[in-house]
């Protein structure tokens, strides 16, 4: 899951992905239960990534709407 979200967001750099655009495309389905795995695979996926380069700021959390993955 941690994978197709990292490649979702990738393909999508500098765009916003709404919670439900991002579970429809992981999970299928926009259940209270997949925005509660969508945090843990966000939460996951950006301490992966910040263990890689502590310094770069991959991921950004757009309160109340989604994620993005920032250009570098």
């Amino acid at each position: 899951m941690e994978y197709k979200l990292l490649c979702t967001l990738a393909q999508n750099v500098g765009r916003v992905l709404t919670h439900n655009a991002l579970m429809m495309d992981i999970w299928g389905s926009t259940t209270k239960s997949d925005l509660a795995s969508l945090r843990v695979c966000m939460a996951a996926l950006r301490k992966k990534l910040n263990d890689c380069n502590p310094e770069a700021e991959y991921l950004h959390t757009h309160i109340g709407l989604g994620y993005s993955m920032n250009r570098l």
